[in-house]
């Protein structure tokens, strides 16, 4: 399947009716994550470099410098 793009913005839209309505969901999962497990395993004074971030959901979640 290929998707033709016929004009500036357009792929920008297909994007966000594709995955706007999940963002919240992905929230509350990146949260219960990092809260219960992944937090335990970073101090708040380490420094995290998230490779590979995507929207960000790790990084925006865990407690670090």
């Amino acid at each position: 399947m290929s998707i033709s793009i016929k004009e500036p913005g357009e792929l920008g839209r297909i994007y966000k009716r594709r995955f706007d309505h999940r963002i919240d969901y992905r929230k509350k999962v990146w949260r219960a994550l990092v809260e219960g497990y992944f937090q335990n395993l970073v101090k708040d004074t380490d420094t995290v470099l998230d490779l590979g971030c995507g929207y960000g959901e790790f990084i925006n979640h865990v407690r670090c410098r």
